[in-house]
């Protein structure tokens, strides 16, 4: 667990996320769970939980974290497991274990969007939806069409952060001006985080923490928490910071 992590976790908290999220997937945990193995050193994997109680924390409906944990990471798992497979000209076989592979990530994607209506989270859809068309649509740009690691960075990876922090002021019903800048908040504390794992970006990475941590002071003149997790972990996610690494790896 990370520095940040230690600041929202207690020791329980991590094994009660992966029990819930086990019994979501339900009868097809046995065909997913190797799949489930290999993602668990992925930054972002890691890094949703902390930054979703951080975001929905600081607008006071933590409550809802629990649930968006577990339908962020979902997503993100389905998607992680629609990567594995690859094209004929990578050497992908169209075989029982690459349909399979596609099974099991739409099978995600359909529990996810039951896990939304079930949580009464109607109306979250549309983000959600616009975030997945995003993130495959930075998949095919990256793959077919020979897009910038930046731009594939911030359409696949970053546009999750953008839509959690865009969930957060929804649920919390906060007006339209104050959830589209909480959601540009996401979007730039999305790509410290994530450039901080691509060598050739690292050097980029600070403008965005920089962009974060203005909008943050913004959206801070109103409420004036101190020392809250979301200020803790924008102040924390930069990589020149003390550790001289982001706090979510």
């Amino acid at each position: 667990m990370n520095l940040l992590g230690a600041h929202l976790f207690s020791d329980h908290q991590p094994l009660e996320m992966d029990k819930v999220f086990k019994t979501t997937i339900g009868p097809w945990w046995d065909y997913i769970d190797p799949y489930y193995q290999q993602i668990q050193e992925e930054t972002t994997w890691k890094a949703l939980p902390p930054v979703i109680i951080a975001a929905f924390k600081y607008l006071g409906c933590d409550e809802h974290s629990p649930t968006f944990i577990n339908i962020y990471r979902m997503a993100y798992f389905a998607g992680y497991i629609h990567t594995t497979v690859k094209d004929v000209e990578e050497g992908q076989e169209h075989d029982r274990k690459m349909q399979f592979s596609v099974l099991i990530g739409d099978l995600l994607f359909g529990r996810l969007l039951q896990l939304l209506v079930e949580a009464d989270k109607k109306k979250i859809m549309m983000p959600f939806a616009a975030m997945i068309c995003t993130i495959n649509e930075g998949r095919v740009m990256k793959h077919k069409m020979n897009a910038g690691a930046e731009t594939a960075v911030e359409k696949i990876y970053a546009s999750l952060y953008e839509t959690i922090f865009l969930s957060a002021a929804i649920i919390a019903g906060r007006e339209k001006e104050f959830r589209d800048m909480y959601r540009r908040l996401g979007l730039n504390l999305g790509m410290a985080i994530e450039l901080t794992n691509v060598p050739d970006l690292q050097n980029k990475a600070d403008k965005y923490q920089t962009a974060a941590r203005d909008i943050f002071k913004q959206i801070n003149q109103q409420s004036r928490l101190q020392n809250s997790l979301l200020e803790k972990l924008i102040k924390l996610c930069s990589p020149s910071n003390d550790n001289g690494k982001t706090a979510v790896i």
